[in-house]
């Protein structure tokens, strides 16, 4: 009998190791494939060689691989920063102490994405690193400023309820 719950013991660990190889595969094959169509796009929008295609494709593999514990890092701190948001009465000491935390991965994640860039550049000739950029502001363009938000002061006619003098204090310019 103890022979027996040993070797489904033993066959459930196999078929359970097999299932997750199987599935973390499939989902490294998916995600490589997902990368060299990104790069596609931009090969024939700027006209790349398969060597730039290549170099630009690696260095974008390495900033995911890079990144990727920084973007989970900083999803963490957000769901803290949440938790502690939601709580009935919001520590604002560690809420500080939090927002510190988020805007230094928030940096760093930055300035692994312009180092991306510039080492993306470097494969380029003048010409497609200005066409590169150019699709950059586009892409940026596409996006409202601040998140949609925008300022009063910024409005033709500022309909704004809230005295200037609070937004001042509180970082609004």
């Amino acid at each position: 009998m103890r022979q027996r719950v040993l070797f489904l013991g033993l066959v459930f660990s196999l078929t359970l190791n097999v299932v997750l190889l199987t599935t973390m595969s499939a989902r490294l094959l998916i995600a490589s494939r997902r990368e060299s169509q990104a790069v596609r796009p931009l090969c024939e929008r700027l006209a790349l060689s398969p060597q730039q295609a290549q170099a630009i494709d690696s260095t974008r593999h390495c900033f995911a691989v890079e990144s990727g514990g920084v973007c989970l890092a900083l999803h963490r701190e957000r769901q803290l920063l949440l938790d502690l948001l939601g709580a009935r009465d919001p520590d604002s000491q560690a809420i500080a102490r939090c927002l510190r935390r988020v805007d230094s991965l928030q940096s760093a994640l930055q300035r692994r994405a312009v180092e991306a860039i510039i080492r993306e550049r470097q494969v380029m000739t003048p010409e497609q690193a200005a066409a590169y950029l150019k699709l950059i502001r586009e892409r940026l363009g596409e996006e409202a400023p601040c998140g949609g938000l925008e300022h009063p002061a910024a409005q033709e006619s500022s309909n704004c309820c809230v005295p200037r003098s609070v937004c001042q204090t509180a970082g609004g310019e």
